[in-house]
């Protein structure tokens, strides 16, 4: 069974999830800026992740454009935030962000991720100052264990 993650990872932590989960599961990892050559009708399980941020999603319309390749996989989309993993904007984002023939042939999770204020730009830094957001790190490796299940079927 070919397996592949594409992500794309501004601040490391959608990175290590994909390197933790392409390991688990025996498949490989590709940033989204390499995976715009890949066909992934040569894939029998895909999985895409990026961060969660404010409601959006950025590999969002790479997986909408690459949905007819999808068709018959096992599909797995991943977003890593520091969104309590309860709240339903989680859901919502997901939802806005992909079309639902788009999401009815794929799972969603969640997974719990970092915030390093030393590592944002201006801009980021500000929308994190005016949430009175504090730095933290939730990665956790076994985060991954029901996404590894889903993939590997």
């Amino acid at each position: 069974m070919k397996k592949v993650i594409i992500y794309h990872s501004k601040h490391g932590s959608t990175k290590a999830y994909a390197e933790w989960l392409a390991e688990a599961i025996g498949g490989e990892s590709v940033p989204l800026v390499k995976a715009k050559k890949l066909d992934l009708s040569a894939y029998d399980a895909v999985a895409f992740g990026c961060r969660y941020v404010a409601g959006r999603l950025k590999i969002a319309g790479f997986v909408k454009d690459r949905a007819p390749q999808l068709a018959g996989k096992r599909v797995a989309f991943f977003a890593v935030g520091i969104t309590p993993p309860d709240s339903p904007d989680v859901s919502k984002g997901y939802d806005a962000a992909l079309p639902e023939e788009v999401r009815a042939g794929m799972r969603f999770f969640f997974l719990p991720g970092r915030l390093e204020s030393a590592k944002l730009g201006f801009v980021e830094r500000q929308m994190i100052k005016m949430a009175k957001a504090e730095d933290i790190d939730r990665v956790d490796r076994a985060a991954i264990g029901p996404l590894v299940d889903f993939l590997n079927g």
